[in-house]
């Protein structure tokens, strides 16, 4: 029988520990490739889902404490920080590096001290803790506007204009922001081994299984699975589409269908008509009709603008449509050729039902597209037009869009991470 090493029999004991504090993460761990090196001082994890780890750090270091930094490095793949980072910096400096890696220990710290603070090893940053290399020695919770429970990106927002110039972490910090591996920051390090496409591929598995498990986990015991990892996997492997981007291409939809379509009718002469002959009907060439209604209303604010850039680029087919400014009555309603001449004006109440049935029976579009803050009632019954309702503001309770109607939330993430 093959004997442990030291450093083995550590992490097994480690893992063991970790089995038994988050049972739906095992696949992740178990599956993690060890590699033990004095290149590193501690322990780091790269984006192919490798440990790297210092033979001499482990040992000095209880199971307990060994589990939570294994854990802890288990964490900056489950948040998926790597790419998270490349998104919100696509071209960052080393110190942009360190503080994202600063902010993402700190999320990191909060999540496992509700459960597993006892077992942090010293001198890890922690929320209530000081800045590391700051020589006032300012603490994080000083920052104005830094919170407990916030995301890597805002807490990230905050610290920078706030960190050191040329930030030092103390000495005895066993989690060491600055050395931390590509899956925290992207940047691949010197001690970092060549990765294969199937060792991404498997890191991507990894995480689809923690997924499963973690949906049976809290089947069986609801809560038992913090939602901050369930939602970080979720927006990592699900991740949702730009809503102005789904805007767009709805909008499009709406009013692809009767473009180039022919309409036979009497009421057009058919240019083949002989003047003696029976009269036979001519055709006509269908052109898309959309409204665009906008709530002008005193509670409107916020991605008004962006809307109506997404709405113009999905009726670039449509010439010159009527644009409504609606509150609790017509305000003004045009043809506009751009809809970037549209000027916001807050007026006061809102009642966009009586906007949709009159535009939708009078003028009879092919679809209506109303931009509103959702503070509004609805039609009762489904309208003729493509009712297609973008809102630029959470919808409020007492008011809930028909099901009949599209609707796209604009305020919704495109990344919906917790942590």
């Amino acid at each position: 029988m093959k004997t442990l090493t030291p450093v083995q029999r550590l992490l097994t004991q480690a893992k063991l520990k970790l089995r038994a504090w988050t049972p739906y993460l095992t696949h992740i761990f178990a599956m993690m490739r060890t590699v033990v090196t004095d290149e590193v001082e501690t322990m780091a994890v790269d984006q192919a889902n490798r440990l790297y780890c210092n033979q001499e750090f482990m040992s000095s270091l209880t199971p307990m404490e060994l589990a939570y930094c294994l854990l802890h490095e288990v964490m900056h793949v489950v948040l998926s920080h790597c790419r998270r980072f490349k998104t919100a910096v696509p071209q960052a400096t080393e110190r942009e590096r360190y503080v994202w890696n600063v902010a993402a220990d700190l999320v990191i710290q909060q999540m496992l001290a509700r459960h597993y603070g006892l077992s942090e090893p010293k001198g890890i940053i922690r929320i209530d803790g000081t800045i590391p290399g700051d020589p006032m020695g300012m603490r994080f919770l000083d920052i104005p506007g830094l919170v407990h429970g916030m995301t890597v990106e805002q807490y990230y927002g905050l610290l920078l204009p706030n960190m050191p110039g040329d930030p030092q972490p103390d000495g005895d910090n066993p989690l060491d922001p600055a050395k931390a591996g590509s899956n925290s920051d992207g940047q691949k390090q010197e001690y970092e081994k060549p990765a294969s496409a199937v060792e991404y591929a498997m890191a991507d598995h990894c995480l689809r299984e923690a997924e499963k498990k973690m949906e049976k986990a809290e089947a069986e015991r609801p809560g038992s699975v913090p939602g901050e990892m369930r939602k970080a996997i979720k927006a990592r492997l699900h991740p949702q589409p730009d809503p102005f981007d789904e805007l767009r291409r709805v909008v499009s939809r709406s009013v692809a269908s009767p473009i180039g379509t022919e309409e036979y009718t009497y009421r057009r002469l058919n240019r083949r008509q002989q003047p003696d002959a029976a009269r036979r009907r001519g055709y006509v060439r269908l052109a898309p009709e959309c409204s665009i209604i906008i709530d002008t209303s005193g509670s409107m604010s916020g991605s008004e603008g962006r809307a109506l850039t997404a709405i113009a680029q999905g009726l670039r087919k449509v010439q010159r449509p009527r644009v409504i400014a609606y509150d609790h009555a017509l305000q003004s309603a045009k043809r506009m050729t751009a809809l970037s001449e549209f000027e916001f004006r807050g007026y006061g109440g809102t009642d966009m039902t009586t906007a949709i049935e009159q535009e939708d029976q009078e003028h009879r579009p092919d679809a209506i597209v109303l931009v509103t803050d959702g503070e509004t009632d609805w039609p009762p019954k489904p309208t003729r037009a493509r009712l297609i309702i973008a809102l630029v503001r959470g919808m409020p309770e007492y008011s809930q869009p028909p099901k009949w109607a599209k609707v796209i939330d604009l305020t919704r993430e495109v990344n919906d991470y917790a942590g």
